[in-house]
C-alpha cells in the first residue's frame, strides 16, 4: 500500500529531537511532485522528495504531531521564536477582546517584536495596560505584545482566516 513519511526539521533539514519546534515536511506517492509550470515554486517546496509544508509543529515520542504555527507568522525577537498562534489564544481568553492577530513588527533592538492587532466586543472596553498585565499571567514577558492596535476588524480572506501578511505590509514597520 502507500507508504507516507512525516517528520519534524530544523532550518538546515535535519531532524530534529522529539518536543523541539521545527518546519513539518511529508513524502510518500500521495504528495505532489509540482507545481505546474513554476519550478522556483517546485524547487522552494520539494527538497530531495520531501515536501516542505511551511506549518511549524513539534512530535511527541509516541510520533504524534503538534501544529503550533506557519513559518511565515512566526516571529524572532531576539533570538527567541514567538508563535503567534500562541499569543493570539491568551489575547482571545480576554473577556473584552472579539479578535485578535499578532504580527512581528521590525525592531532596531530586537529584530522583531510582537504586536497585538485586536477587535474589541462590542460594548466593551480594555486598556493596553490591563491587557499586557492579562497576558504576562500566561505568556513570558518576550512573548507579551510590546504594543497594541485597536481596530475595527481584522482582514480575513474568503475563508475566514485572518490575514497576517495585510496586517504586516501595514503595521510592520519600525517605529
Amino acid at each position: 500500500g502507500l507508504v507516507a513519511e512525516a517528520r519534524v526539521v530544523d532550518n538546515s533539514g535535519r531532524e530534529v529531537p522529539h518536543g523541539t519546534p521545527g518546519e513539518v515536511e511529508v513524502r510518500g506517492p500521495n504528495v505532489f511532485f509540482e507545481y505546474w509550470g513554476n519550478r522556483q515554486a517546485t524547487a522552494e517546496a520539494l527538497v530531495e522528495g520531501w515536501y516542505r509544508s511551511g506549518d511549524i509543529a513539534t512530535r511527541d515520542a509516541d510520533g504524534h504531531f503538534y501544529v503550533h504555527d506557519r513559518k511565515q507568522n512566526l516571529i524572532i525577537s531576539g533570538g527567541e521564536n514567538i508563535y503567534p498562534a500562541e499569543v493570539e489564544r491568551v489575547l482571545l481568553a480576554h473577556p473584552a477582546i472579539a479578535e485578535a492577530a499578532v504580527i512581528g513588527c521590525a525592531d532596531l533592538r530586537w529584530q522583531e517584536v510582537p504586536v497585538g492587532c485586536i477587535v474589541l466586543r462590542a460594548g466593551l472596553t480594555a486598556s493596553a495596560e490591563e491587557i499586557e498585565a492579562f497576558c504576562l499571567r500566561e505568556l513570558a514577558r518576550y512573548k507579551v505584545p510590546r504594543r497594541l492596535l485597536f481596530l475595527d476588524g481584522l482582514p480575513r480572506n474568503v475563508m475566514g482566516k485572518v490575514q497576517h501578511f495585510v496586517l504586516k505590509e501595514r503595521f510592520g514597520a519600525a517605529r
